[in-house]
């Protein structure tokens, strides 16, 4: 498996391999990134990318970017998702460890057990190491976000 690429861009895919690839669907919850498809994808094919501009957008206030963190924090399983597939052999290692924490802290604020987060986890020892870190992360998140 070859790197990830995490950065803005337009993503084309043909319609018969995307339907392989549903959106996940979590109860209450309104947000799944592509990307967590686009990695599942990339598993089992190869993915061209070009750095070419095919075309021009704004960023709408109140749109999803503008949202974005809130987005996330009330869509807990499904970052918990995207997060649990960056973890993976071939995501960059950085990507791994950054996964990790919040994946630990999105378990933390979905009030699951560390238990049931390290036997779900694609990488139970960054999941263990990760967690005392993601309990301060997941209090403070809660205090700012009045989650």
């Amino acid at each position: 498996m070859s790197k990830v690429v995490t950065d803005e861009r337009c993503d084309v895919f043909y319609s018969d391999v995307m339907k392989n690839y549903p959106f996940s669907e979590y109860e209450g919850e309104k947000y799944i990134g592509e990307s967590t498809m686009m990695i599942k994808m990339s598993s089992r094919y190869d993915m061209i990318c070009k750095n070419i501009a095919i075309y021009i957008a704004d960023y709408l206030e109140g749109g999803l970017t503008d949202n974005s963190r809130k987005l996330r924090l009330h869509s807990l399983l499904g970052r918990m998702e995207y997060c649990n597939v960056s973890m993976v052999s071939g995501i960059y290692w950085r990507r791994r460890l950054k996964s990790a924490l919040l994946y630990d802290t999105y378990g933390f604020l979905k009030n699951i057990k560390l238990k049931k987060l390290i036997n779900d986890s694609n990488a139970p020892l960054l999941t263990t190491i990760f967690y005392p870190i993601s309990i301060i992360i997941g209090r403070y998140w809660k205090n700012k976000y009045k989650l």
